[in-house]
């Protein structure tokens, strides 16, 4: 996406049965602001997933989740570059 495009780089995955995501599986996108993924059956996030996104929303709900890897968003709730 263009920094100056009003469109939000996004992504939906929302209702594929998903029931993991590797800490890989973002590597190498720089531009993504807004990630569904809703209703899977994931219950649980690694650590560093989402580590360099510049994400402004993350949709999680209806999942089965049990745990969070620890600091899975505390680098981005509390990044300066995050806001």
């Amino acid at each position: 996406c263009l920094e100056t495009s009003a469109w939000k780089c996004l992504v939906y995955l929302d209702e594929n049965k998903l029931i993991t995501i590797s800490k890989d599986t973002f590597q190498g996108v720089r531009s993504l602001q807004e990630l569904h993924l809703g209703k899977n059956k994931m219950n649980f996030l690694p650590e560093g997933v989402f580590q360099y996104l510049p994400l402004k929303t993350v949709v999680l709900s209806d999942n089965q989740f049990v745990s969070f890897a620890e600091g899975v968003f505390a680098e981005r709730l509390f990044s300066p570059e995050a806001t």
